[in-house]
Protein backbone atom coordinates (compact mmCIF):
# COMPACT_ATOMS: atom_id res chain seq x y z
CA UNK A 1 0.00 0.00 0.00
CA UNK A 2 1.54 3.27 -1.09
CA UNK A 3 1.39 5.66 1.98
CA UNK A 4 2.01 9.71 2.52
CA UNK A 5 5.81 9.39 2.56
CA UNK A 6 5.81 6.91 -0.27
CA UNK A 7 4.59 9.85 -2.74
CA UNK A 8 6.45 12.71 -0.92
CA UNK A 9 9.54 10.66 -1.50
CA UNK A 10 8.35 9.61 -5.45
CA UNK A 11 7.22 13.51 -6.12
CA UNK A 12 7.72 15.88 -3.20
CA UNK A 13 5.40 18.05 -1.64
CA UNK A 14 3.55 18.96 -4.84
CA UNK A 15 3.31 15.25 -5.68
CA UNK A 16 1.34 14.80 -2.38
CA UNK A 17 -0.81 17.73 -3.12
CA UNK A 18 -1.67 16.86 -6.06
CA UNK A 19 -2.37 13.00 -4.58
CA UNK A 20 -4.71 14.53 -2.00
CA UNK A 21 -6.80 16.92 -4.31
CA UNK A 22 -7.59 14.25 -6.90
CA UNK A 23 -8.60 11.54 -4.05
CA UNK A 24 -11.79 9.51 -5.63
CA UNK A 25 -14.96 9.08 -3.51
CA UNK A 26 -13.95 5.49 -3.57
CA UNK A 27 -11.21 6.44 -1.73
CA UNK A 28 -12.96 8.57 1.57
CA UNK A 29 -14.06 5.42 2.99
CA UNK A 30 -17.11 6.45 5.10
CA UNK A 31 -16.50 5.69 9.35
CA UNK A 32 -18.92 4.87 11.73
CA UNK A 33 -20.02 7.22 14.27
CA UNK A 34 -21.02 6.81 18.18
CA UNK A 35 -21.86 9.93 19.12
CA UNK A 36 -22.39 12.11 15.57
CA UNK A 37 -20.59 15.28 16.91
CA UNK A 38 -18.45 17.81 16.36
CA UNK A 39 -16.14 16.71 18.51
CA UNK A 40 -15.84 13.33 17.97
CA UNK A 41 -15.62 14.02 14.31
CA UNK A 42 -12.63 16.73 15.20
CA UNK A 43 -10.31 13.37 17.13
CA UNK A 44 -11.28 11.25 14.08
CA UNK A 45 -9.82 13.68 11.36
CA UNK A 46 -6.64 14.26 14.07
CA UNK A 47 -6.55 10.48 14.37
CA UNK A 48 -6.38 9.89 10.57
CA UNK A 49 -4.01 12.55 9.59
CA UNK A 50 -1.92 11.31 11.88
CA UNK A 51 -2.08 7.96 10.53
CA UNK A 52 -1.41 9.02 7.45
CA UNK A 53 1.49 11.63 7.84
CA UNK A 54 3.01 10.91 11.22
CA UNK A 55 3.32 13.76 12.35
CA UNK A 56 1.05 16.86 12.33
CA UNK A 57 0.08 20.06 14.16
CA UNK A 58 -1.90 22.52 13.98
CA UNK A 59 -0.25 26.48 14.45
CA UNK A 60 -0.51 30.25 12.87
CA UNK A 61 -3.99 29.37 11.90
CA UNK A 62 -3.34 26.04 9.66
CA UNK A 63 -2.62 22.17 9.64
CA UNK A 64 0.97 21.25 9.18
CA UNK A 65 2.66 17.78 8.31
CA UNK A 66 5.88 16.48 7.92
CA UNK A 67 6.51 16.16 4.71
CA UNK A 68 10.12 14.02 4.52
CA UNK A 69 12.20 17.62 4.15
CA UNK A 70 10.34 20.10 5.73
CA UNK A 71 6.65 21.01 7.42
CA UNK A 72 3.93 21.38 4.75
CA UNK A 73 0.80 23.48 5.37
CA UNK A 74 -2.00 21.99 4.36
CA UNK A 75 -4.45 23.96 2.40
CA UNK A 76 -8.26 24.11 2.77
CA UNK A 77 -9.14 21.51 -0.06
CA UNK A 78 -6.73 19.40 0.95
CA UNK A 79 -8.00 19.40 4.47
CA UNK A 80 -11.66 18.76 2.91
CA UNK A 81 -10.59 15.54 1.84
CA UNK A 82 -10.56 14.08 5.32
CA UNK A 83 -13.14 15.78 6.62
CA UNK A 84 -15.65 15.11 4.02
CA UNK A 85 -15.04 11.28 4.55
CA UNK A 86 -17.78 12.15 7.59
CA UNK A 87 -20.56 13.77 5.98
CA UNK A 88 -23.46 11.03 6.09
CA UNK A 89 -21.75 8.67 8.71
CA UNK A 90 -24.31 6.93 10.61
CA UNK A 91 -24.38 7.71 14.38
CA UNK A 92 -27.28 6.21 17.14
CA UNK A 93 -29.01 9.30 18.96
CA UNK A 94 -29.41 9.32 22.60
CA UNK A 95 -32.97 7.91 21.93
CA UNK A 96 -31.85 4.73 19.82
CA UNK A 97 -32.75 5.96 16.78
CA UNK A 98 -30.22 5.73 13.68
CA UNK A 99 -28.98 8.98 12.76
CA UNK A 100 -26.20 10.67 9.55
CA UNK A 101 -24.07 12.96 10.75
CA UNK A 102 -24.58 16.14 8.21
CA UNK A 103 -21.47 18.34 7.03
CA UNK A 104 -22.73 21.75 7.06
CA UNK A 105 -20.74 24.82 6.50
CA UNK A 106 -21.06 25.71 10.49
CA UNK A 107 -20.14 22.61 11.42
CA UNK A 108 -17.15 22.52 9.21
CA UNK A 109 -16.05 25.88 11.33
CA UNK A 110 -16.89 24.02 14.46
CA UNK A 111 -14.97 21.06 13.45
CA UNK A 112 -11.98 22.99 12.68
CA UNK A 113 -11.62 25.18 15.56
CA UNK A 114 -12.16 21.70 17.77
CA UNK A 115 -9.41 19.90 15.59
CA UNK A 116 -6.78 23.58 16.71
CA UNK A 117 -7.49 22.91 20.35
CA UNK A 118 -6.49 18.76 19.44
CA UNK A 119 -3.31 19.99 17.27
CA UNK A 120 -2.18 23.01 18.95
CA UNK A 121 0.89 24.05 18.93
CA UNK A 122 0.73 28.02 19.00
CA UNK A 123 4.55 28.60 19.17
CA UNK A 124 5.65 25.68 17.00
CA UNK A 125 7.63 27.28 14.27
CA UNK A 126 9.18 30.09 16.64
CA UNK A 127 11.36 27.37 18.00
CA UNK A 128 12.95 26.39 14.20
CA UNK A 129 16.36 25.97 14.04
CA UNK A 130 18.37 28.28 12.26
CA UNK A 131 19.07 26.91 8.75
CA UNK A 132 18.00 26.42 4.90
CA UNK A 133 16.71 22.36 3.85
CA UNK A 134 17.93 22.06 0.89
CA UNK A 135 17.98 19.21 -1.70
CA UNK A 136 21.34 17.85 0.44
CA UNK A 137 19.81 17.69 3.30
CA UNK A 138 19.67 20.92 5.81
CA UNK A 139 22.48 22.96 6.16
CA UNK A 140 22.88 24.71 9.72
CA UNK A 141 25.45 27.09 11.30
CA UNK A 142 27.29 26.39 14.12
CA UNK A 143 28.38 28.21 17.39
CA UNK A 144 31.47 29.00 15.53
CA UNK A 145 29.77 30.48 12.86
CA UNK A 146 30.54 27.55 10.66
CA UNK A 147 27.92 25.85 7.57
CA UNK A 148 27.72 21.74 9.00
CA UNK A 149 25.24 19.77 6.56
CA UNK A 150 22.98 17.17 8.64
CA UNK A 151 19.58 15.13 8.08
CA UNK A 152 16.43 16.59 7.50
CA UNK A 153 15.02 16.38 10.95
CA UNK A 154 10.91 17.28 11.88
CA UNK A 155 12.30 18.89 15.19
CA UNK A 156 14.28 21.59 12.47
CA UNK A 157 10.77 23.05 12.36
CA UNK A 158 11.63 24.35 8.57
CA UNK A 159 8.78 25.13 6.26
CA UNK A 160 10.73 25.82 3.11
CA UNK A 161 12.66 23.67 0.98
CA UNK A 162 15.40 24.80 -1.42
CA UNK A 163 15.55 22.38 -4.39
CA UNK A 164 19.33 22.77 -5.08
CA UNK A 165 22.41 21.29 -4.08
CA UNK A 166 25.03 22.59 -1.39
CA UNK A 167 28.64 21.13 -1.18
CA UNK A 168 30.35 22.14 2.00
CA UNK A 169 33.58 24.18 0.60
CA UNK A 170 34.95 27.39 1.22
CA UNK A 171 33.20 29.92 -0.86
CA UNK A 172 35.57 31.41 -2.85
CA UNK A 173 35.62 35.17 -5.16
CA UNK A 174 32.74 34.88 -7.57
CA UNK A 175 33.52 33.39 -10.43
CA UNK A 176 34.02 36.30 -13.41
CA UNK A 177 31.96 36.53 -16.43
CA UNK A 178 28.87 34.20 -14.38
CA UNK A 179 25.47 36.20 -14.00
CA UNK A 180 26.40 37.02 -10.03
CA UNK A 181 29.31 38.71 -11.38
CA UNK A 182 28.01 40.93 -14.15
CA UNK A 183 25.20 41.54 -12.08
CA UNK A 184 27.72 43.06 -8.87
CA UNK A 185 29.96 44.71 -11.87
CA UNK A 186 26.74 46.75 -13.25
CA UNK A 187 25.52 47.92 -9.80
CA UNK A 188 29.01 48.58 -8.16
CA UNK A 189 32.00 47.99 -10.47
CA UNK A 190 32.83 51.46 -10.18
CA UNK A 191 31.84 51.79 -6.40
CA UNK A 192 34.91 52.76 -3.53
CA UNK A 193 32.36 50.35 -1.59
CA UNK A 194 32.38 47.67 -4.21
CA UNK A 195 33.36 44.58 -1.77
CA UNK A 196 31.37 45.67 1.17
CA UNK A 197 27.98 46.13 -0.67
CA UNK A 198 28.61 42.80 -2.60
CA UNK A 199 29.16 41.12 1.26
CA UNK A 200 25.89 42.81 2.32
CA UNK A 201 24.28 41.40 -0.71
CA UNK A 202 25.55 38.08 0.09
CA UNK A 203 24.21 38.66 4.10
CA UNK A 204 21.05 39.50 2.65
CA UNK A 205 20.31 36.24 0.85
CA UNK A 206 21.64 34.79 3.50
CA UNK A 207 19.70 36.38 6.26
CA UNK A 208 16.45 35.39 4.38
CA UNK A 209 17.18 32.11 3.59
CA UNK A 210 18.06 31.23 6.94
CA UNK A 211 15.41 33.51 8.98
CA UNK A 212 18.30 35.48 10.57
CA UNK A 213 17.03 38.78 10.44
CA UNK A 214 15.17 38.55 14.00
CA UNK A 215 18.16 36.84 15.44
CA UNK A 216 20.88 39.37 15.51
CA UNK A 217 20.87 41.70 18.02
CA UNK A 218 20.30 44.55 15.80
CA UNK A 219 17.29 43.56 13.55
CA UNK A 220 17.23 45.69 10.54
CA UNK A 221 14.90 46.43 7.34
CA UNK A 222 17.02 47.07 4.10
CA UNK A 223 16.39 50.01 2.04
CA UNK A 224 17.59 49.86 -1.29
CA UNK A 225 17.85 53.59 -2.68
CA UNK A 226 18.57 54.33 -6.13
CA UNK A 227 17.94 57.47 -6.87
CA UNK A 228 18.52 57.37 -10.64
CA UNK A 229 17.29 54.82 -13.15
CA UNK A 230 18.65 51.44 -14.80
CA UNK A 231 20.72 51.04 -11.33
CA UNK A 232 20.02 47.40 -10.61
CA UNK A 233 18.49 47.37 -7.39
CA UNK A 234 15.07 45.69 -9.01
CA UNK A 235 17.17 42.96 -10.14
CA UNK A 236 18.86 41.94 -6.90
CA UNK A 237 14.96 41.99 -5.59
CA UNK A 238 14.14 39.79 -8.78
CA UNK A 239 17.04 37.35 -7.63
CA UNK A 240 16.00 37.15 -4.10
CA UNK A 241 11.94 36.33 -5.10
CA UNK A 242 13.24 33.60 -7.68
CA UNK A 243 15.44 31.87 -5.39
CA UNK A 244 13.05 31.36 -2.67
CA UNK A 245 10.24 28.94 -2.48
CA UNK A 246 6.74 31.38 -3.81
CA UNK A 247 5.20 30.70 -0.48
CA UNK A 248 8.31 32.13 1.34
CA UNK A 249 8.17 35.54 0.01
CA UNK A 250 5.32 38.15 0.70
CA UNK A 251 4.92 42.03 -0.67
CA UNK A 252 3.91 43.85 2.65
CA UNK A 253 4.40 47.52 2.51
CA UNK A 254 5.65 48.71 5.56
CA UNK A 255 2.19 51.50 5.26
CA UNK A 256 0.19 48.54 5.01
CA UNK A 257 1.62 46.72 8.67
CA UNK A 258 -0.86 47.93 10.90
CA UNK A 259 -3.93 46.07 8.40
CA UNK A 260 -4.36 42.61 10.27
CA UNK A 261 -5.32 40.69 6.69
CA UNK A 262 -1.86 41.97 5.19
CA UNK A 263 -0.21 41.34 8.28
CA UNK A 264 -1.46 37.75 8.02
CA UNK A 265 0.09 37.65 4.91
CA UNK A 266 3.87 37.85 6.67
CA UNK A 267 3.50 34.22 8.93
CA UNK A 268 6.15 31.92 7.94
CA UNK A 269 7.41 34.02 5.21
CA UNK A 270 11.13 34.57 5.13
CA UNK A 271 11.74 37.56 2.59
CA UNK A 272 9.35 39.90 2.43
CA UNK A 273 9.76 43.24 -0.28
CA UNK A 274 8.88 45.64 -2.48
CA UNK A 275 9.33 47.43 -5.11
CA UNK A 276 8.48 51.15 -4.44
CA UNK A 277 7.67 52.82 -1.32
CA UNK A 278 6.27 55.72 -2.12
CA UNK A 279 5.13 58.39 0.41
CA UNK A 280 2.91 56.77 2.21
CA UNK A 281 3.41 57.80 6.26
CA UNK A 282 4.99 53.91 8.27
CA UNK A 283 3.22 53.40 11.02
CA UNK A 284 5.75 53.25 13.73
CA UNK A 285 4.52 50.74 16.34
CA UNK A 286 3.62 47.78 13.89
CA UNK A 287 6.40 48.19 11.69
CA UNK A 288 8.98 48.08 14.43
CA UNK A 289 7.25 45.00 15.84
CA UNK A 290 7.01 43.27 12.83
CA UNK A 291 10.95 44.02 11.97
CA UNK A 292 12.26 42.69 15.39
CA UNK A 293 10.00 39.53 15.02
CA UNK A 294 8.04 40.57 18.07
CA UNK A 295 4.59 38.56 18.53
CA UNK A 296 2.40 40.22 16.75
CA UNK A 297 -1.55 39.06 15.27
CA UNK A 298 -2.88 37.76 11.84
CA UNK A 299 -6.56 37.25 10.28
CA UNK A 300 -7.37 35.49 7.65
CA UNK A 301 -10.68 36.14 6.04
CA UNK A 302 -13.26 34.04 6.96
CA UNK A 303 -10.70 32.54 10.09
CA UNK A 304 -9.93 33.37 14.40
CA UNK A 305 -6.72 35.64 14.38
CA UNK A 306 -3.93 34.42 15.29
CA UNK A 307 -0.35 34.75 16.65
CA UNK A 308 2.71 34.28 15.24
CA UNK A 309 6.71 35.52 15.35
CA UNK A 310 7.24 37.47 11.97
CA UNK A 311 10.89 36.14 10.77
CA UNK A 312 10.99 37.97 7.56
CA UNK A 313 13.79 40.44 6.29
CA UNK A 314 12.44 43.11 4.88
CA UNK A 315 14.02 44.74 1.89
CA UNK A 316 12.41 47.72 0.41
CA UNK A 317 13.60 49.42 -3.19
CA UNK A 318 12.90 53.53 -3.85
CA UNK A 319 13.78 56.39 -5.40
CA UNK A 320 12.93 58.67 -2.99
CA UNK A 321 12.72 58.09 0.49
CA UNK A 322 9.34 58.17 2.20
CA UNK A 323 7.92 59.72 5.01
CA UNK A 324 6.74 59.09 8.50
CA UNK A 325 3.40 59.75 10.15
CA UNK A 326 4.52 60.56 13.67
CA UNK A 327 8.19 61.92 13.05
CA UNK A 328 10.70 58.72 12.78
CA UNK A 329 11.53 57.76 16.25
CA UNK A 330 14.30 56.54 17.76
CA UNK A 331 13.32 52.88 17.38
CA UNK A 332 12.73 52.99 14.27
CA UNK A 333 15.69 54.73 12.75
CA UNK A 334 17.66 51.61 14.89
CA UNK A 335 15.57 49.22 12.28
CA UNK A 336 17.17 50.73 8.77
CA UNK A 337 19.82 50.15 6.94
CA UNK A 338 19.72 52.08 3.59
CA UNK A 339 22.14 50.58 0.61
CA UNK A 340 22.91 53.20 -2.48
CA UNK A 341 22.63 52.50 -5.64
CA UNK A 342 24.80 55.00 -7.18
CA UNK A 343 25.84 53.53 -10.56
CA UNK A 344 23.71 54.20 -13.74
CA UNK A 345 24.10 51.02 -15.57
CA UNK A 346 24.87 51.60 -19.63
CA UNK A 347 22.62 50.22 -21.84
CA UNK A 348 25.88 48.32 -23.64
CA UNK A 349 26.43 46.24 -19.92
CA UNK A 350 22.36 44.98 -19.64
CA UNK A 351 20.86 41.83 -19.37
CA UNK A 352 17.48 41.30 -19.55
CA UNK A 353 16.02 39.67 -16.31
CA UNK A 354 19.64 39.08 -14.88
CA UNK A 355 18.01 38.74 -11.39
CA UNK A 356 15.77 36.07 -12.16
CA UNK A 357 18.40 34.11 -14.68
CA UNK A 358 21.04 34.75 -11.64
CA UNK A 359 18.26 32.49 -9.82
CA UNK A 360 17.28 29.89 -12.02
CA UNK A 361 20.92 29.24 -13.94
CA UNK A 362 23.16 29.65 -11.29
CA UNK A 363 21.25 28.19 -8.00
CA UNK A 364 24.11 26.44 -6.99
CA UNK A 365 26.53 29.19 -6.74
CA UNK A 366 24.17 31.78 -5.02
CA UNK A 367 23.02 29.38 -2.32
CA UNK A 368 27.20 29.05 -1.87
CA UNK A 369 27.12 32.97 -2.25
CA UNK A 370 24.08 33.26 0.58
CA UNK A 371 25.53 30.58 3.09
CA UNK A 372 28.89 32.43 3.18
CA UNK A 373 26.99 35.55 3.51
CA UNK A 374 25.03 34.17 6.59
CA UNK A 375 27.86 32.54 8.58
CA UNK A 376 29.89 36.18 8.25
CA UNK A 377 26.26 37.40 9.72
CA UNK A 378 26.42 35.18 12.38
CA UNK A 379 29.66 36.08 13.39
CA UNK A 380 29.49 39.80 13.13
CA UNK A 381 26.07 39.61 14.65
CA UNK A 382 25.20 42.67 12.18
CA UNK A 383 24.86 43.64 8.50
CA UNK A 384 28.11 45.08 7.21
CA UNK A 385 27.80 48.82 6.89
CA UNK A 386 28.42 51.34 4.32
CA UNK A 387 29.55 55.08 4.90
CA UNK A 388 27.68 55.62 1.80
CA UNK A 389 24.28 53.85 3.29
CA UNK A 390 24.87 55.88 6.83
CA UNK A 391 25.64 58.70 5.60
CA UNK A 392 22.41 59.04 3.46
CA UNK A 393 19.83 57.37 6.63
CA UNK A 394 21.90 60.39 8.38
CA UNK A 395 19.96 62.90 6.06
CA UNK A 396 17.09 61.18 5.66
CA UNK A 397 16.50 61.42 10.01
CA UNK A 398 17.29 65.33 9.35
CA UNK A 399 14.61 65.03 6.72
CA UNK A 400 12.14 63.21 8.25
CA UNK A 401 12.59 64.84 12.03
CA UNK A 402 14.08 67.73 12.48
CA UNK A 403 13.27 68.15 16.27
CA UNK A 404 15.06 64.59 16.86
CA UNK A 405 17.90 65.13 14.59
CA UNK A 406 18.19 68.17 16.50
CA UNK A 407 18.61 66.42 20.26
CA UNK A 408 20.48 63.39 19.00
CA UNK A 409 23.20 66.18 17.27
CA UNK A 410 26.09 65.45 20.24
CA UNK A 411 28.04 67.85 18.44
CA UNK A 412 25.37 70.61 19.73
CA UNK A 413 23.15 68.99 22.65
CA UNK A 414 24.21 66.84 25.39
CA UNK A 415 21.77 65.21 27.26
CA UNK A 416 22.98 64.96 30.78
CA UNK A 417 19.46 63.54 32.62
CA UNK A 418 20.37 66.58 35.42
CA UNK A 419 17.56 68.50 36.94
CA UNK A 420 20.19 71.77 37.72
CA UNK A 421 20.64 71.56 33.68
CA UNK A 422 17.88 74.13 32.68
CA UNK A 423 17.21 76.30 29.91
CA UNK A 424 14.38 78.55 29.30
CA UNK A 425 12.40 77.04 25.61
CA UNK A 426 12.97 80.52 24.35
CA UNK A 427 17.18 79.70 24.21
CA UNK A 428 16.55 76.30 23.03
CA UNK A 429 14.72 77.05 20.27
CA UNK A 430 17.23 79.61 19.29
CA UNK A 431 19.65 77.40 19.35
CA UNK A 432 17.36 74.69 16.95
CA UNK A 433 16.82 77.48 14.44
CA UNK A 434 20.94 78.11 14.46
CA UNK A 435 21.11 74.31 14.29
CA UNK A 436 18.63 73.96 11.31
CA UNK A 437 19.99 76.44 9.31
CA UNK A 438 23.40 74.69 9.51
CA UNK A 439 22.20 71.54 8.21
CA UNK A 440 20.29 73.12 4.97
CA UNK A 441 17.02 73.38 6.08
CA UNK A 442 14.43 76.38 4.92
CA UNK A 443 12.43 78.31 6.60
CA UNK A 444 9.45 77.06 5.75
CA UNK A 445 10.41 73.68 7.28
CA UNK A 446 11.24 74.89 10.65
CA UNK A 447 8.43 74.37 13.59
CA UNK A 448 7.25 77.42 15.62
CA UNK A 449 8.76 77.69 18.93
CA UNK A 450 5.26 75.80 20.41
CA UNK A 451 5.27 73.73 18.05
CA UNK A 452 8.92 72.63 18.78
CA UNK A 453 8.32 72.15 22.48
CA UNK A 454 5.06 70.22 22.23
CA UNK A 455 6.59 67.75 19.88
CA UNK A 456 9.81 67.54 21.53
CA UNK A 457 8.04 66.33 24.86
CA UNK A 458 5.79 64.21 22.47
CA UNK A 459 9.24 62.69 21.59
CA UNK A 460 9.49 61.57 25.65
CA UNK A 461 13.54 61.22 25.25
CA UNK A 462 15.09 60.05 28.00
CA UNK A 463 16.69 62.55 30.11
CA UNK A 464 15.10 65.47 29.31
CA UNK A 465 11.71 66.90 30.54
CA UNK A 466 9.64 69.58 29.76
CA UNK A 467 7.47 72.04 32.65
CA UNK A 468 5.84 75.17 32.64
CA UNK A 469 7.82 77.38 35.76
CA UNK A 470 5.21 79.58 36.63
CA UNK A 471 5.02 82.80 34.50
CA UNK A 472 8.47 82.59 32.95
CA UNK A 473 7.47 79.55 30.42
CA UNK A 474 8.33 75.94 29.67
CA UNK A 475 11.83 74.92 30.57
CA UNK A 476 13.92 72.06 29.47
CA UNK A 477 15.99 70.26 31.95
CA UNK A 478 18.63 67.49 31.38
CA UNK A 479 20.18 69.15 28.93
CA UNK A 480 23.28 71.16 27.70
CA UNK A 481 23.90 73.38 25.04
CA UNK A 482 26.75 75.45 23.65
CA UNK A 483 27.38 78.83 24.27
CA UNK A 484 25.22 81.16 22.46
CA UNK A 485 27.18 82.81 19.02
CA UNK A 486 28.29 86.36 19.97
CA UNK A 487 26.25 87.18 16.10
CA UNK A 488 23.89 85.30 14.16
CA UNK A 489 24.72 84.08 10.52
CA UNK A 490 24.02 87.64 9.00
CA UNK A 491 26.05 89.44 11.08
CA UNK A 492 23.72 91.37 13.60
CA UNK A 493 24.28 91.29 17.04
Amino acid sequence: MTDANDILRRGGPDGLRKAIETAEACDIVQMKLELGSDQEVAECVARDLKVKFNQVVFSEGDVYVWATTHWVKLTEREFHVFLKRYDGCEYRTDSGKDARYKLTDTKRKSVMKLLELELSEPEFFAYASIGVACATGFISINEHGEPELVPHNPDQRQRHFIDVAWVNEKFGPIPAESLLWRLCEGCFGEDTEYSLKVDLMGELIGAALFALSTRIPSPKTIILLGETAANGKSQWLALKRSLLPKHAVSSVAPSEMDNQQRRAQLSGVWLNTADELGHEAITSDKFKAVVSGDRVSGKVVYREPFEFNPEALHVFATNVLPTFKDGMDRGVRRRLQVLTFARRIPSSERIVDIGRKTATNEAELLLAFAVDGACRLMKQRHFTRTHSGQRRLSEWIVESDLIAAFFEDEDVVEITGQKSDRYNAKDVYRVFRAWAQDVGVSDSRVPTQSQFTRRAKAHQIDGLSISRTGKSGNHFYGIKLPPPRSQDRRGRR
